[in-house]
């Protein structure tokens, strides 16, 4: 982590940091009201060895998410770290977080799910927080924001998650319920790139 010049000397941080880093790596900028902090991480190496198997999720009861502070990434991510401990325990690679039945989120991703040539994902709100790469792919297909039942995504034709690090991620299998690698993750992964080069 680097220790913040002002507000205005952002981009001197950006370009120290990733100066700094690894050619193919993660940047993520921290704001409080006294700093800036920017980090550089190496992509983790495995990520296209499991895009090309997909991921297992294991489901995990995320309670009720208070509405107080629905969309902010702010809050605690100790829950959801612990829900995806639990997963991997259990053979899965990540917990997909379910209340009173609807699908909300990964701990550090996205959902969605794809019926025939409907995609779908669940409106932001308490549990599902504003992803950055949610809105690029929002920008890039048509998509209906829609609650998700846990029953509903386990009929899908097919799920993927989306994150910053992940990018688009094929799930094979939610729990019991195996799923075939599918078209929207494989063009979407294709379309973020190309939009990351041009």
């Amino acid at each position: 982590a680097l220790a913040l010049p002002p507000a205005d000397g952002v981009r001197e941080l950006v370009a120290l940091a990733v100066g700094a880093g690894p050619p193919d790596h993660v940047l993520r900028l921290y704001r409080s009201s006294h700093a800036l902090v920017a980090t550089v991480a190496a992509l983790p190496p495995e990520l296209e060895q499991l895009r090309a198997r997909g991921i297992a999720l294991r489901t995990a009861d995320a309670g009720v998410p208070p509405e107080l502070i629905a969309r902010a990434k702010a809050t605690s991510y100790a829950s959801a770290f612990a829900a995806t401990r639990s997963a991997v325990a259990e053979g899965a690679d990540d917990a997909l977080l379910v209340s009173r039945g609807s699908v909300l989120d990964a701990p550090t991703a996205n959902v969605w799910a794809r019926f025939g040539d409907e995609l779908r994902t669940p409106p932001l709100g308490a549990g599902v927080l504003p992803g950055v790469t949610r809105s690029l792919i929002l920008e890039l297909a048509e998509v209906t924001e829609i609650e998700l039942r846990l029953e509903e995504l386990l009929a899908a034709d097919e799920v993927f998650v989306t994150s910053s690090v992940r990018e688009v991620m094929p799930v094979r299998a939610v729990d019991d319920q195996r799923f075939a690698p599918g078209p929207a993750a494989a063009r979407l992964q294709a379309d973020l790139r190309l939009r990351s080069t041009s």
